[in-house]
């Protein structure tokens, strides 16, 4: 497995994590992203990639800051 896609799996687990913290099934949150449910199942299950505006917005659904998610995720790969 290539670091790209451990970087892109610990991605995936971290959006993964954070939307069950705030107990949002994927309906939910793809609601308040005015995306169909499809989005993020096909994100969450890797078969989709998403990219930066997306991220941004996924981020701010949750409520959170970017620039502290994104800390966070370079802090989670360093421990890798």
């Amino acid at each position: 497995m290539s670091l790209n896609d451990q970087k892109r799996i610990l991605l995936r687990d971290m959006l993964i994590y954070r939307r069950k913290e705030l107990n949002l099934t994927q309906a939910e949150l793809a609601s308040k992203l005015s995306k169909p449910q499809s989005f993020v199942s096909k994100y969450e299950s890797g078969e989709r990639k998403i990219d930066a505006v997306e991220l941004i917005d996924l981020i701010q659904c949750f409520g959170d800051v970017p620039s502290n998610f994104i800390k966070q995720y370079c802090s989670n790969l360093e421990k890798k």
